[in-house]
């Protein structure tokens, strides 16, 4: 998505998806730049669902959930 690659994306719906495990994510570093990559596609008019790599693997009807509400919006 621009300079961004993305773990899922729905481009018509402008929908994107980051799948966030604490190994990759749990630094200062990551924080900040996930920070960074959410404002600029925020700006690009794509909305950025979020989940945990736990979230993701223990709870995946909810995550499923979560997506089929956000693009049937």
């Amino acid at each position: 998505m621009g300079r961004y690659e993305v773990d899922a994306l729905w481009p018509e719906q402008r929908l994107a998806v980051e799948i966030d495990s604490f190994g990759c994510h749990g630094s200062r570093r990551a924080f900040e730049e996930d920070r960074v990559r959410d404002a600029e596609l925020k700006a690009a008019k794509v909305a950025l669902l979020r989940f945990t790599w736990r979230r993701l693997t223990r709870h995946p009807e909810a995550v499923a959930a979560t997506l089929g509400r956000e693009l049937a919006g």
